[in-house]
């Protein structure tokens, strides 16, 4: 799939070339890339995120019944630590796929602190540099969706506020390489689904991706 391209400082010059492309590729897709490299704020954010990839290498490192004291509490509590093959996928395989999920208004001091793993909690100014960022960065294209919807500015930018409880969180992911041979290589890491929320914001390394545009089937 070849997926639109959108330059960051364009849209933050509000070129209105890029910010039609930008609606367009969320109408179609719900899916665009996004590069940051030409832009200051972008390459800060880069930054940001090659910290979190480090923090991501640290935590899940740890040995799972260490992670297992941070599990989350799904339906009711997304918060916390997920093991690999807690999930089923499409298939009705188990999932491949750890993942974290650290809590925005935690990080900020929008609610009491909770306790984390040892690395979040060595991490909390690094990740809420990240998230800060991140959320400017965001701003910008929720700004001009705003726009391109006919709502008032600030609009979608209100429902994940920094200064106020949002739920917004900061999920880290971390697939296993399989070992050579296995009969399971090609499984499923993480079951089809939509992320709660208004935009996400995801980085990421290697390819593996997979996307259901609007009108197809998932078969």
């Amino acid at each position: 799939i070849n997926l639109p391209i959108l330059t960051f400082s364009q849209l933050q010059s509000g070129n209105p070339i890029d910010a039609e492309k930008l609606f367009a590729a969320c109408r179609e897709w719900g899916f665009f890339l996004l590069d940051l490299h030409d832009s200051a704020d972008g390459r800060t954010l880069l930054h940001d995120a090659e910290t979190m990839f480090d923090l991501d290498t640290e935590l899940f490192s740890l040995d799972r019944s260490t992670l297992d004291q941070y599990a989350y509490n799904a339906p009711k509590d997304l918060t916390g630590y997920k093991r690999m093959g807690a999930l089923k996928t499409d298939d009705g395989k188990l999932d491949h796929m750890h993942l974290y999920s650290i809590n925005q208004d935690d990080i900020l001091g929008n609610r009491p602190p909770r306790t984390n793993a040892p690395p979040i909690e060595a991490h909390r100014p690094q990740i809420q540099g990240f998230i800060r960022h991140a959320s400017s960065a965001l701003d910008v294209i929720l700004t001009i969706l705003d726009k391109q919807l006919g709502l008032e500015r600030d609009t979608l930018s209100k429902l994940s506020p920094l200064d106020h409880e949002s739920e917004t969180s900061v999920r880290l992911l971390c697939s296993p390489p399989h070992t050579f041979g296995d009969a399971e290589h090609d499984r499923i890491s993480l079951g089809g689904h939509t992320d709660i929320g208004t935009l996400t914001l995801l980085f990421h390394v290697i390819s593996g991706l997979q996307i259901l545009p609007t009108g197809l089937e998932n078969n």
